[in-house]
């Protein structure tokens, strides 16, 4: 939850310039948020379930999962890269919707109807 929160903060952060709808950064971001999430999920993994608590067994519990967030880095990232386009439809539609933000006029522009 904690790296979804920060990326959320980042993603309000950035919506503002142009670069930061570019699907190859995107899916870049994605990768580091998808370790991020994995590392710290692994030191709650470490914190709690490691006993006893080294150095050694702290290294041995990132080296041992590193596949594992590899690969859900790369998922987040091949994610966002093929279906960023359509989640921002989706987001944006239901922003007009429940008119918040004040996006009408924006998706008006867009050729958006109201069902």
């Amino acid at each position: 939850m904690f790296a979804w929160g920060m990326m959320g903060v980042t993603a309000g952060m950035l919506r503002n310039f142009d670069w930061a709808h570019n699907r190859y950064i995107l899916a870049g971001i994605g990768v580091a948020y998808g370790f991020l999430f994995g590392w710290i999920m692994d030191l709650w993994y470490v914190l709690v379930y490691i006993q006893p608590l080294t150095i050694k067994t702290f290294i041995a519990a990132y080296v041992a999962s590193f596949y594992f967030d590899l690969i859900h880095g790369i998922t987040t990232g091949v994610l966002l890269f093929f279906f960023y386009n359509s989640w921002y439809r989706i987001i944006e539609r239901f922003k007009y919707k429940y008119g918040l933000m004040g996006v009408q006029e924006q998706l008006d522009a867009q050729g958006f109807k109201e069902s």
